[in-house]
């Protein structure tokens, strides 16, 4: 049995949609995290201006969350 190059799997990997939307999430929570880092916002205060729980908030930077436009422009606001 011969192994595909990581090359190779990338170019299908990114021909899914599934690839895209992974990224997509990945890109936006890194970006969140590095905006509340450095506006000192705990997680803690974030959930509070979202009205959540710490743990929701601990799930969304795992990217364990269906983000819709509406969910991330909450978060980029709060």
């Amino acid at each position: 049995m011969s192994l595909k190059p990581f090359s190779k799997l990338l170019d299908e990997a990114q021909k899914r949609d599934a690839y895209w939307v992974a990224d997509a999430i990945y890109t936006f929570t890194e970006e969140l995290h590095q905006l509340t880092e450095s506006k000192n916002i705990s997680r803690a205060e974030l959930a509070r201006r979202l009205g959540v729980s710490p743990a929701y908030v601990t799930k969304i930077f795992r990217g364990n969350v269906n983000f819709t436009i509406d969910s991330m422009v909450r978060l980029a606001r709060a």
